[in-house]
């Protein structure tokens, strides 16, 4: 399945103290009516109202899992606030909008409780809260930092005249914890460029005073990157490279592209970051200089030359030079064709397909065999070609007869990862002039396909396209689908907060999956980097975890590569197609949690709630907008060193359990 980490934002990102234990290896009947989404009413509320710590912190996890808002009056008590404030407030969060919820929220606050206790009662607020209660706690929370409250708002289109001016105040706080708190939602809700003058003012101050490797220096580095502007002089900025961490010199790389480069002696900081000796640094920078925009030429064509022999360069590592080939396409558009048959050679072929979505410049021969060689390409690259000839259609029609070619690509010829990427950027427009054929192709790859895991990858994207084609080809394609073996159409369609979690059809392997997930408390993973160590957390991710294992003793994951690694961020292996779309044939179920994303954590990658299966995920820094909307499942004892080396040239040699 192809993981996209741009849904969601942050839910309790506020903790971090050590988690209480939630389900234990006794606690077999709830995990497996959680797990199937059956939720038998009479086990989750025993265990609700048994008044055991752990038994209610286990059923809090189970409601929160459930989306089902019915579960809400059952956990309005006192006694569960008093005694499982968290898992409580993770519960009401998950489960969504709520007067009920709210109301109660509104009650617990200022009630002798810490600040911070308050801050995670505001912080729930903002997912079950309404315009009312948004507006309420401008006034009922003095002395508190609400930054997070109000982005979770934001997210669910729940605005005011006054965000502004508070997250400017909450930057500016005495309070570091605040502080960063509103760095982070200050990029997370877009307003980087309203609020340049109060950023630089803090990084400038973190730079006088030594602390370049701050937190607040790295969301102040992620605001000017959003912004498109950098502050310092290329002098500055070497200083800060010699002194930088990796997670600061990946982001510093992103932003330093935003100088104002005023000779081409200014360029050299970004070829050193370019051969930085971690190569994922220079991964972050290739990939950012198509943002590149000198306006005078002289250096247009210095760069030009310079990036080209930096291409060539026996010493820069190959995903470097691939990246760097697709954005030298991007910035000069009107040699791209020249650059595709000079470089075809010297970079991987999913880069040089890359570069026909990124440039509308093409000749007929150029075209005629993306269009007819999409099957022959591998599986990275038939992705990379379905979507440089889907989002191109606009610019490229008038070349061959292409809507016809384009056309006969929506059929069970191509790879569903192909085709979802096809459904998802073709235009309107060829939708509509070509609706009966596209709709009788993708009801065909349907019915031939229903019944095997893999084809559900497609099925939102077919289902989105079909409804623009007409409504009967959509209401046709429901019908097979809701036949199907593996999948449901709930599972398929998009679940908002409060919406029941959809039943589950594949269960079959659950009960052996299950029987493994207390069996080890740790893992080593050996890498061609080096050896992860991290601790296996069941007791919040049973089945997660229970999969993990049983994937690793059938040995699924040796030689598996990393298929994708963001520096900075996450590196995440898990498909053995090698592409970010496919796993083991099978899905199982989200485990969400309270546990924070935060550097080292494992995580489970998905295409939405219930969509898990063979692909993890370690994080490379702290994230909190994957927090409650991602599984996370294990957490680092040592390696964070080899994370961060980590390049999608790697992969996994073999895992051991303790």
């Amino acid at each position: 399945m192809k993981f996209r980490f741009n849904l969601v934002y942050s839910l309790f990102p506020l903790i971090f103290s050590t988690a209480l234990s939630q389900y234990s290896s006794g606690d077999t009947g709830l995990i497996r009516t959680t797990v199937t989404r059956e939720y038998d009413k009479k086990i989750v509320l025993d265990y609700l109202h048994s008044g055991d710590l752990q038994k209610v912190n286990a059923a809090l996890l189970s409601i929160a899992n459930s989306g089902d808002t019915a579960f809400i009056p059952y956990l309005l008590n006192d006694r569960i606030f008093n005694s499982n404030r968290r898992g409580l407030l993770f519960a009401l969060s998950l489960l969504g909008p709520s007067a009920s919820s709210s109301e109660f929220i509104n009650r617990k606050l200022n009630t002798g409780l810490t600040d911070r206790e308050n801050r995670q009662l505001i912080n729930a607020l903002g997912y079950t809260g309404n315009l009312s209660d948004l507006n309420n706690i401008f006034t009922a929370q003095p002395g508190y930092g609400i930054s997070e409250a109000l982005l979770n708002f934001h997210i669910r289109g729940l605005r005011s005249s006054r965000t502004k001016e508070v997250i400017i105040k909450e930057i500016l706080s005495g309070d570091d914890t605040i502080s960063i708190s509103a760095l982070y939602s200050l990029n997370r809700m877009g307003l980087s460029k309203d609020l340049l003058p109060e950023i630089e003012r803090i990084f400038r101050n973190e730079f006088n005073e030594g602390r370049f490797n701050s937190e607040k220096s790295y969301y102040c580095l992620m605001a000017f990157r959003r912004a498109k502007y950098f502050p310092l002089t290329p002098g500055q900025t070497n200083s800060l490279i010699e002194n930088a961490d990796f997670d600061h010199k990946a982001e510093l790389g992103r932003a330093v592209i935003f100088s104002k480069f005023s000779t081409e002696d200014d360029y050299k900081i970004i070829f050193d970051l370019l051969k930085d000796k971690n190569e994922n640094v220079g991964v972050s920078v290739a990939t950012a200089i198509s943002d590149l925009k000198p306006d005078n030429p002289e250096h247009r064509d210095f760069l030009f030359h310079r990036l080209k022999r930096i291409i060539t360069t026996p010493d820069i590592h190959e995903q470097v030079k691939g990246y760097l080939f697709v954005s030298l396409c991007s910035l000069f558009p009107d040699s791209v064709v020249t650059l595709r048959k000079k470089f075809r050679e010297n970079i991987l072929p999913k880069y040089y397909f890359r570069s026909f979505s990124v440039s509308d410049r093409t000749n007929r021969d150029e075209l005629s065999a993306l269009l007819r060689n999409i099957n022959n390409s591998g599986a990275a690259s038939e992705i990379e070609i379905a979507l440089s000839i889907a989002s191109k259609r606009s610019q490229w029609k008038s070349i061959l007869n292409y809507d016809s070619l384009l056309l006969g690509n929506f059929s069970a010829k191509v790879s569903p990862a192909a085709l979802a990427t096809l459904c998802e950027n073709i235009d309107t427009q060829f939708v509509l002039e070509n609706a009966r054929g596209l709709g009788e192709g993708l009801l065909i790859f349907i019915g031939d396909k229903k019944d095997d895991y893999e084809t559900s990858v497609a099925y939102p994207n077919i289902l989105r396209v079909l409804e623009i084609a007409g409504k009967e080809y959509k209401l046709r394609a429901e019908s097979l689908i809701s036949a199907s073996k593996v999948t449901t159409l709930e599972g398929v369609l998009p679940r908002k907060p409060g919406m029941r979690a959809p039943r589950i059809k594949q269960t079959a392997l659950f009960d052996e999956l299950l029987s493994k997930s207390f069996s080890f408390k740790e893992a080593e993973m050996i890498t061609t980097k080096g050896t992860i160590k991290f601790r296996l957390l069941p007791e919040f991710a049973p089945l997660t975890v229970g999969n993990f294992i049983y994937l690793s003793q059938k040995g699924f994951y040796n030689g598996v590569t990393f298929h994708r690694v963001v520096p900075g961020f996450v590196i995440q292996s898990g498909d053995t197609a090698n592409t970010g779309w496919y796993g083991p044939g099978y899905q199982i179920v989200s485990e969400f949690s309270y546990l924070p994303f935060n550097e080292g954590t494992a995580g489970i990658a998905s295409n939405g709630p219930d969509t898990e299966g063979s692909q993890w995920f370690f994080m490379q820094k702290d994230f909190p907008h994957l927090n409650g909307r991602y599984t996370v499942w294990g957490e680092l004892i040592e390696g964070i060193d080899v994370i961060r080396s980590i390049t999608e040239s790697d992969s996994i040699k073999k895992i051991e359990f303790k």
